[in-house]
């Protein structure tokens, strides 16, 4: 099997890909606090709330693809393979990071040429391009 060089996305992308999966959690997170109202009910309104904003960028991110990275046709997968994802524990540490430093995590883009940024370094990961045709082997 032939394999190609990797594809780095734009800073423009993936910003469209966070921007996207932040509606989503925030949409979801209002979802759910709107459907568990009540004063006997506000410590399970607040789990569920952090459950949501927790879970769903490590756990797709490590397991398949979020919303926002299938839309961009992006994947988050290990630095030192491309080909494979990264696992759960790395998907929260660069999840935790890209929460600490925010927008500010990306300007470590600009000073490498794989265009990794903070959260990326930080965790062993690499974001890339899906395959040509959205081979749907890659998400």
């Amino acid at each position: 099997m032939e394999t190609t060089a990797p594809h780095y996305p734009e800073l423009n992308r993936r910003y469209l890909c966070s921007f996207i999966d932040g509606m989503i959690v925030f949409t979801t997170a209002m979802a759910v606090g709107l459907a568990l109202q009540g004063e006997r009910l506000v410590g399970v309104r607040i789990t569920a709330i952090l459950l949501v904003i927790l879970t769903y960028e490590p756990v797709l991110t490590s397991r398949l693809c979020t919303a926002g990275q299938f839309a961009m046709g992006l994947r988050v997968r290990r630095h030192k393979s491309v080909d494979d994802r990264i696992s759960l524990p790395a998907a929260y540490i660069r999840y935790v990071v890209k929460l600490i430093f925010g927008f500010y995590s990306f300007f470590a883009m600009s000073f490498n040429k794989e265009r990794r940024a903070l959260h990326d370094l930080v965790a062993g990961s690499i974001v890339v391009e899906s395959r040509a045709g959205r081979d749907r082997s890659d998400i």
